[in-house]
């Protein structure tokens, strides 16, 4: 007789392994199972907003395993018109906290074990039928309910048939902070406007280190690494030859609506990343946590996600508006000397999402009223 479980979770990534640890702390046999070996290198930014921050410490009781991933810390952002400084914020309220995603990673898995979390690394799904898959070692096992947490590039969903309309992209690599151009040397979260269409850059400092990277929508027509490079050789002084690109695909904010009573997408599989700012540990985090809060409490997760599904949408529809030249040229000339606002934005839309995308000019007006209290 085959081995059966409740759940069957595939991608160890924070979206599976938050769900995985709810349900392990009701009881509920899960199963996860992930294509890699932990540690495994993880290409993100490392960007870890508040939100995040409490998601997270509500889900390990605590801020033990966040604070051996923090790698840096900045309370200011500086924003770019491609390599011009436009503005600078005032101190924020709330850091911006940068963390290393292997060790991150790593820490979710070590924890969800030590509460008896079962796992299996090294291995894949082959096949999916009727409530079993077969995995690449060879095993056949049964589910009751099967999520997929693989990532943008999904084997499994590729498997049931669901494609996205659109994909985005990101590449990065990791500089010596003393190679960066005097006008880039500093611990800001520096973000860079068209350098590349419908996308952004970003410069993130990382201990004696900085995160350089940028992504968009992705074209298949375009050479994204020369352009990678001349941007790496803009901002630095770094040898190319010398510094290993790494690229990964991610959703560019096109959710699935995908349905079934017994197989759930959650994550980057289902489209879950904000589509402006390109975050999707919150997503990860809050999409397997609400997943396994709808498991225990027998409650529609395709209902309860719908407001999770409306900021990605708002934030989709403003892309092309947002990163329009002449748009950004607008917003630079009114953001210019308002470092306030940019503390005012920074706390209440990046570090939490205080306002809807389709509520920006609520939010604007907000600022008006209270400006003289943003301190």
């Amino acid at each position: 007789m085959k081995n059966k479980y409740s759940i069957i979770i595939s991608g160890a990534g924070p979206a599976g392994i938050s769900c995985a640890i709810k349900l392990k702390k009701q009881n509920i046999p899960v199963l996860v199972i992930d294509k890699a070996k932990f540690p495994r290198n993880k290409l993100c930014g490392g960007m870890f907003t508040n939100k995040s921050y409490e998601l997270f410490y509500d889900l390990l009781d605590g801020d033990v395993i966040i604070n051996k991933a923090i790698v840096d810390e900045s309370n200011t952002f500086s924003i770019f018109d491609k390599y011009s400084k436009v503005a600078k914020s005032k101190e924020t309220n709330i850091n911006f906290k940068i963390i290393n995603r292997e060790v991150f990673d790593n820490e979710l898995v070590e924890y969800y074990k030590s509460i008896g979390g079962s796992i299996e690394e090294n291995v894949f799904i082959k096949s999916i039928s009727d409530k079993e898959v077969m995995l690449s070692n060879g095993e056949c096992i049964g589910f009751d309910k099967l999520i997929i947490s693989e990532g943008a590039v999904s084997r499994s969903r590729t498997l049931l048939g669901i494609n996205y309309n659109m994909l985005g992209f990101c590449l990065e690599t990791e500089v010596d902070y003393e190679n960066l151009k005097q006008a880039y040397k500093t611990k800001d979260i520096s973000i860079l406007f068209n350098i590349i269409e419908y996308g952004y850059a970003w410069i993130f400092p990382y201990n004696n280190k900085c995160k350089i990277g940028f992504g968009n929508r992705y074209n298949k027509k375009i050479d994204y690494k020369k352009k990678f490079i001349d941007f790496i050789q803009n901002v630095s002084n770094a040898q190319i030859e010398r510094i290993s690109i790494k690229g990964s695909f991610i959703p560019f904010g096109d959710t699935l609506d995908y349905k079934n009573d017994n197989i759930y997408l959650i994550g980057d599989s289902g489209g879950f990343v904000d589509p402006i700012y390109g975050e999707g540990i919150y997503f990860a985090g809050k999409t397997g946590s609400l997943l396994a809060d709808c498991i225990i409490n027998n409650l529609d997760y395709y209902n309860e996600v719908k407001k999770l599904k409306s900021i990605i949408y708002g934030g989709y529809k403003k892309q092309k508006l947002l990163f329009n030249k002449t748009i950004s040229k607008l917003f630079f000339a009114i953001i210019k000397n308002k470092s306030n606002f940019l503390k005012f934005y920074a706390d209440n839309m990046i570090q939490q999402y205080n306002y809807d995308y389709s509520d920006l000019i609520k939010l604007g007006v907000d600022y008006e009223k209270h400006k003289n209290m943003v301190d």
